[in-house]
């Protein structure tokens, strides 16, 4: 009951809890979890191709715009 806030259980409390506290909305739509997930990684509410490299190269070169050797740079030191 803490964690749903609920006295009583019925089935898809859990779920339907869990999904919330994920995606920061009432009601799931087809894709919210991916959503929140994505946000999660680029710290953007919208996606476009290669937020998530971009993202992910940031964090691996401690930089925001990518120079050719970065990676490679960040790896040996």
């Amino acid at each position: 009951s803490n964690f749903t806030g609920k006295d009583t259980y019925e089935f898809g409390d859990l779920t339907k809890t869990a999904v919330s506290k994920i995606t920061g909305k009432e009601e799931y739509e087809f894709g919210d979890i991916t959503k929140a997930a994505i946000s999660n990684i680029t710290g953007k509410d919208d996606y476009t191709f290669g937020d998530i490299t971009k993202a992910a190269v940031s964090k691996i070169t401690g930089k925001q715009e990518y120079e050719f050797g970065d990676i490679t740079q960040a790896a040996v030191s």
